[in-house]
């Protein structure tokens, strides 16, 4: 299956590459990437929103989606305040990163967890070579 994902909720799927058919979201929430593994597509939202809890409200959450079919989508927060700019699948966890050298993992793509990255820079990439992660990103201040 092929995917594109933009701002407002704009996410196209295709199974051929031809012909693309419109999967909104409940919200219209800016995605940055969409992968897919483990049985799971996950797509990183870059929106801050104020998310209810039993206190009142918790602002500037970051969220994520799942679906198994990318036509019905769970929403899951991360407890994580920093947009989130890319996830990949490898290694059996999904790995994602994001500014302020937020890198949070999962092995399920919805309970995360916060991986120090000894950065505070903004994270906007990264991949797998086989043996370790590479992130890419904005270079320090000097």
């Amino acid at each position: 299956m092929f995917a594109a994902v933009g701002d407002k909720g704009t996410l196209l799927t295709s199974e051929d590459g031809v012909t693309w058919a419109a999967r909104p979201l409940e919200r219209a929430y800016s995605i940055s990437r969409i992968i897919s593994g483990n049985g799971k597509f996950i797509a990183t939202i870059s929106d801050t929103f104020n998310i209810p809890n039993e206190n009142g409200y918790i602002s500037d959450l970051r969220v994520m989606a799942t679906s198994s079919d990318m036509k019905k989508w769970n929403i899951i927060k991360t407890e994580n305040t920093a947009p989130l700019n890319s996830v990949i699948w490898t290694n059996g966890m999904f790995t994602t990163v994001g500014d302020g050298g937020t890198i949070l993992n999962s092995t399920d793509g919805s309970s995360w967890s916060k991986v120090d990255s000894s950065t505070s820079n903004n994270l906007l990439n990264v991949i797998r070579d086989g043996q370790r992660y590479i992130a890419s990103g904005d270079a320090p201040e000097r």
